[in-house]
């Protein structure tokens, strides 16, 4: 990104991302890991300080403590879960290209999370997102991105659906329609 500071770096990632996201991808290539981070703490501090606010003034209450916990476990757990299939299909780029594309993923849901009925859109948004980071960062072809992404969110899907079908389900999740798109 040339000799941009920081703060302008942080200001500019997240309109290209959401416009541009595979020249954004090809930007962040070579950037520095601390920006990165510093990119994916703005976007979901934006993202909780908006839920916040939300919250507070009674439109979301319910949304907060899983807003914290989403955010966190999607960038950290997340992102180990999708390198696991996305080097197992070929991507070589390491652990740290993966994260990098995790992070600018989140910046649709991030920023469009915290809105009841929008947070759903921000999410489909991250996930192609994701698709192109994939291919630009980890070097993977259109069809293992899409089949890396089908595993990380189908085998879980999956699951869950096994676990709905067993007896007592309903002890451990008493109002599955409560499930919020944060």
């Amino acid at each position: 990104m040339g000799h941009t500071t920081l703060v302008a770096k942080l200001f500019h990632l997240p309109v290209r991302t959401l416009i541009h996201p595979t020249g954004t991808f090809q930007e962040i290539r070579e950037e520095r890991a601390g920006t990165v981070l510093a990119y994916g703490l703005v976007i979901v501090l934006f993202n909780l300080v908006m839920t916040a606010l939300a919250a507070m003034s009674g439109l979301t209450p319910e949304l907060m403590l899983p807003m914290v916990i989403t955010s966190l476990l999607t960038v950290c757990l997340g992102g180990f879960w999708l390198h696991l299939f996305v080097y197992g299909l070929g991507g070589r780029s390491g652990v740290g290209a993966t994260f990098r594309v995790v992070i600018f993923g989140l910046t649709p849901t991030a920023l469009l999370g915290w809105i009841p009925g929008v947070g759903l859109i921000g999410f489909l948004w991250s996930i192609v997102i994701v698709y192109f980071g994939l291919q630009e960062l980890q070097d993977i072809s259109k069809a293992r991105a899409v089949l890396a992404l089908a595993l990380v969110f189908g085998i879980p899907l999956l699951l869950l659906a096994l676990l709905a079908t067993t007896p007592g389900f309903m002890v451990f999740w008493p109002a599955p329609g409560w499930v919020t798109w944060v």
